[in-house]
């Protein structure tokens, strides 16, 4: 699965971006079949550098985040390595989504954490289901966040709310 796009950078205010990018299925397609964390998962978890990011997170969720009972969901999660942080850091309620079905495994494996197969396309959460969501190195991959974030404020509220 090979695709092109051309790199953009508006001349007013510097923002770069990608121009005529495929759909969004495209992309959810791409990460579940692509995904390079369950190689690195299997050669030694995850790199150092993303390892001190994740533990990083969770002290500073943990700052604000008192209650060890929320519950706590990483989309784009890979193999687990933040929700291991967070259960670390005494958090028992953690789970993940990933696009990748093999990271599923991994995550339940090295981690014992509970890990869904979807994209923040397929993903339909209950209203008011999470006290916190994450998301790292996620946003960039979707080609129209507004549905989504939507989504995922419906996911932390306990009732529906319109925006």
């Amino acid at each position: 699965m090979v695709f092109n796009y051309a790199v953009v950078v508006c001349k007013e205010c510097g923002a770069v971006f990608a121009d005529e990018t495929p759909p969004q299925k495209i992309y959810d397609a791409y990460y579940r079949d692509m995904s390079k964390y369950e190689e690195l998962a299997e050669e030694s978890r995850v790199s150092l550098d993303l390892h001190s990011a994740h533990e990083r997170i969770a002290v500073i969720v943990g700052r604000f985040l008192r209650n060890k009972n929320a519950k706590i969901l990483d989309i784009g999660c890979a193999t687990g390595d933040a929700l291991f942080e967070f259960k670390r850091k005494g958090y028992e309620d953690v789970s993940g989504i990933d696009p990748a079905p093999h990271c599923r495994k991994i995550a339940q494996q090295l981690y014992g954490v509970d890990v869904e197969t979807a994209t923040l396309s397929t993903w339909d959460p209950a209203p008011g289901s999470y006290d916190l969501i994450t998301l790292s190195h996620v946003l960039e991959h979707v080609i129209d966040v507004g549905p989504y974030i939507k989504k995922l404020f419906q996911a932390t509220f306990k009732r529906q709310h319109s925006l």
